[in-house]
Formats: C-alpha cells, structure tokens, sequence
C-alpha cells in the first residue's frame, strides 16, 4: 500500500516519522504516464482489464511503440481513493502506466491539430 503526501511535503525533513517500523518513507522520481478514471469496484484483475483498456486508448493516439509487454502491465498502478465501504457508483478509482517523455510529447502533438 502507498500513500502520496501533499505537495507541500517535498522535503523529507517536513515528513513525519512513522511510529510503525515496517512504514517506509521513499522519495520517488517524478514521472509522467496516463490516466483512466472509473467507478465502481476495482481489483486487480478488473484494474489489469482497465491498464489494457488505456492501452488500447493510447495507440488510438498514434503511440504505436507501446504495447502489452509484462513491463507495462506488470508496472502499472491502480489508485482507490475512497473508504471501502463508499457506494461503489461513488468511489473514484484510477488506472495509471508510465508514459516516455516523447510519447507524451506526441499525445499533445495530436491534440493541437
């Protein structure tokens, strides 16, 4: 489980310490990638359908160099943001995978024509 702190935490000297041994405070690299936001109940199988989804979405885009490789869909990530017990057709959930720099460079390319 993760947890991504407010940007106002950027120094890890203003991060609280964990009382629990086995939490870890780890700074991460800042990266780009793409999004698919959905309701509803998401597990891992049903995330995994959404990051092939996205996928599919992306080469609509002309991304032709991304694909189903076990990187992707063994690198992606799936965001719950609410309690369990949220109506499911309330909650908010995300499917994100990492995208290169060109090929974000690309997708903006495609929406300024």
């Amino acid at each position: 489980m993760e947890f991504m702190l407010p940007q106002d935490l950027t120094d890890l000297s203003k991060i609280p310490i964990p009382t629990n041994p086995s939490v870890k405070v780890v700074d991460l690299s800042p990266v780009v990638g793409a999004v698919h936001q959905n309701s509803g109940n998401l597990d891992r199988t049903t995330a995994k359908e959404k990051a092939v989804n996205l996928i599919q979405q992306l080469k609509r885009f002309r991304l032709s160099d991304i694909d189903y490789s076990s990187t992707v869909l063994e690198k992606f990530q799936y965001w719950r943001y609410n309690p369990p017990m949220s109506l499911p057709f309330l909650s908010r959930n995300e499917v994100w995978i990492e995208l290169t720099q060109e090929q974000v460079d690309m997708i903006m390319r495609t929406f300024k024509n």
